[in-house]
C-alpha cells in the first residue's frame, strides 16, 4: 500500500479534511509520495547491508574492502566467494582455510589431505581428470598472449561466458567492448562438444538485469 493511501486512511475518520481534489489532498499526495521514496531507499539500504541479499552496490564495497576484483558474473557465486573469504581466520594454512581461499578466488576446487604429512591435493569436482583437447587449448591461448599490448596486465579467462561477464561487469564509461571468433553462431564448441551459447543472448540478459 502507498503510504498516501494509509494517510487518507488514518485522517479519512476524523472527517475534517477533504482529501480527494483539493490542496490538502494535493499535500497528502506530497508526502505520500516522499515516504515511499524513503521507505524505497530503506529497503535498499537493508538488501545491500547484508551478504546473502547484497546485489549491488553492497557487493561492490565488500569486494573494494578484501581488495578483489568480482571473479564471476554470477550473483550467487560472487556472494559465496566473498563469503568464503570472510570466514578465513589468522591460520590461513589449515583445511578449511585453503577451501575458503579456493572459493573465495572463485574456484570450484576442493582441497583435502593426503596419506603424506603436509601435502594436500586440490580437486575439481567438475572436471573428470583433464579434458580431451585442453593442450590445444592452452597452446591458442599462449599463442594470442604475446600480440596483446600489455600480456601481463591482461586477465585470461578460459569460459567464455565468465568473460564476457567480468568484462561487462568491469567496462567503464566509453569503453569500447569487442566480443571476437563466433559471429552469428549459437553454440560454442568445446572439445568437440557443442553446447548452446547465443553472445546476444548474455549481453542482452546483463544489460537488462
Amino acid at each position: 500500500m502507498k503510504h498516501a493511501d494509509y494517510l487518507r486512511q488514518m485522517l479519512a475518520p476524523l472527517g475534517v479534511y477533504r482529501l480527494e481534489g483539493t490542496c490538502n489532498g494535493g499535500e497528502l499526495e506530497a508526502v505520500g509520495a516522499a515516504l515511499d521514496g524513503c521507505a524505497a531507499a530503506l529497503e535498499t539500504v537493508e538488501r545491500e547491508m547484508l551478504l546473502t541479499t547484497a546485489e549491488g552496490d553492497g557487493l561492490e564495497r565488500i569486494e573494494a574492502l578484501l581488495a578483489r576484483r568480482p571473479v564471476a558474473s554470477v550473483l550467487e557465486r560472487r556472494r559465496a566467494a566473498l563469503a568464503a573469504l570472510l570466514r578465513i581466520g589468522g591460520d590461513s594454512f589449515t583445511l578449511s582455510a585453503i577451501n575458503d581461499n579456493l572459493a573465495g578466488c572463485g574456484l570450484n576446487a576442493v582441497a583435502s589431505e593426503t596419506e603424506e604429512p603436509g601435502v594436500v591435493e586440490v580437486r575439481f569436482p567438475e572436471v573428470p581428470g583433464i579434458p580431451d583437447g585442453f593442450a590445444e587449448m592452452r597452446a591458442i591461448i599462449e599463442d594470442i598472449l604475446p600480440g596483446l599490448t600489455g600480456p601481463a596486465e591482461s586477465v585470461v579467462i578460459c569460459d567464455r561466458r565468465e568473460a564476457i561477464g567480468w568484462v561487462l561487469k568491469n567496462s567503464r564509461p566509453k569503453d569500447v567492448i569487442v566480443l571476437c571468433g563466433k559471429g552469428h553462431e549459437t553454440y560454442q564448441e568445446v572439445c568437440g562438444e557443442k553446447r548452446h551459447m547465443d553472445e546476444r543472448e548474455l549481453v542482452a540478459a546483463y544489460t537488462n538485469g
